[in-house]
């Protein structure tokens, strides 16, 4: 039997630092000399998953986000609520796909999808015929808010949408990739073939692959039109969601802000001048200098969703900071009140002084 991963490769071992690479090369069909599991598929998707960042990665996003910078483009980054998923329909080995960087094999979001998911939402929910946009063919309109942000068919819009690259270590526990499953309990309904759905059908799981983490987003254009673009964009990733199985909660984010450029190198420098900050509230100061990545503390849960919880720090009013951990398979399911060992991942500071940490579960003692 012909295997679709070449003996050569299998020789060398399936261990890459491409996460795109290992997705579209290194299957084994079914029935073939693997062995190691009844399913290929599942198999593929949980090597996937496992690889590491590379290392050269964190030195191009440092480069590109320079090379933003210089433009003159302004940057937000968006904090991913659950998992999301672009391109699942895109040709696959597998079947399912996700959108990666042809390089560097790190999830993105393409600022082709920003954009439609943008103007998708300006259309559908922004009063006023300034939003309006009728594609018919014979007669299109576009109002003037929409043109001058998205453009038509024949003229550009003046807002540029970069692509989101992936804030290197903002993944679930340093992990960009999540190894995911749906579930078809009624193929043959579904495919057309007449039966209708019944308890005794045998449920078919399809392996996939999702992607968690941060991710830097850069528009450029006039200032007054990019922040307005912003505010669409923050509405629209938190009420839609960007990419596939929207409906089911995936591709929720949250945009935050002002730019966490030195939070988003991950430097050791931009721990150094944070931690000299200190936050207020009214006519008092607290001192958040001991609130730094690695430091672990016992947090009351104050608020609990479908997507994340938020954490009392200890003595420190919620209006002066507030800590939010997203849902995982190591996460508990707290309710409020409850106490949490938490861990402090990254800090990230609101143009209304606010402080916002992104936490993990504290690892056991």
């Amino acid at each position: 039997m012909m295997l679709s991963r070449r003996k050569a490769l299998q020789e060398c071992g399936w261990a890459s630092e491409h996460a795109g690479l290992l997705l579209d090369r290194y299957l084994y069909r079914a029935g073939s000399a693997s062995g190691e599991s009844d399913s290929p598929q599942a198999e593929l998707v949980a090597q996937v998953t496992s690889v590491r960042e590379p290392k050269a990665y964190k030195l191009f996003f440092k480069q590109w986000q320079d090379a933003l910078t210089n433009r003159g483009a302004a940057q937000r980054v968006a904090r991913t609520r659950g998992r999301l998923i672009l391109n699942l329909g895109a040709e696959s080995v597998i079947e399912t796909s996700l959108a990666l960087h042809r390089t560097y094999g790190m999830p993105y979001l393409p600022g082709s999808a920003l954009k439609g998911l943008a103007a998708a939402y300006a259309r559908q929910y922004l009063e006023g015929e300034a939003w309006q946009a009728t594609r018919d063919i014979k007669q299109p309109s576009y109002g003037e808010h929409y043109k001058t942000i998205f453009g038509t068919p024949e003229e550009a819009g003046y807002i540029t949408f970069f692509d989101a690259l992936y804030l290197p270590g903002s993944g679930l526990n340093g992990q960009a990739l999540y190894q995911d499953i749906i579930t078809v309990h009624h193929p043959d309904y579904y495919q057309g073939q007449g039966s209708p759905p019944a308890d005794w059908d045998s449920p078919t799981p399809v392996p996939f692959v999702s992607a968690t983490g941060h991710y830097l987003i850069a528009l450029h254009g006039p200032p007054a039109w990019v922040n307005l673009t912003f505010k669409i964009l923050a509405l629209a990733l938190d009420e839609l969601g960007i990419g596939a199985k929207t409906s089911s909660g995936y591709g929720r984010m949250a945009l935050l802000e002002p730019p966490a450029q030195a939070q988003a190198t991950a430097s050791s420098s931009s721990a150094a001048t944070t931690s000299s900050r200190t936050a207020t509230s009214s006519s008092r100061t607290y001192d958040l200098s001991r609130y730094q990545p690695g430091h672990s503390f016992a947090g009351e849960v104050s608020t609990v969703s479908d997507d994340e919880f938020q954490i009392q720090l200890p003595n420190i009013p919620p209006e002066v900071a507030i800590g939010v951990i997203a849902r995982g398979p190591d996460v508990p399911s707290w309710t409020v009140r409850a106490k949490a060992r938490v861990e402090i991942v990254r800090r990230h500071e609101r143009a209304d002084g606010l402080v916002i940490f992104e936490l993990k579960r504290a690892p056991k003692k």
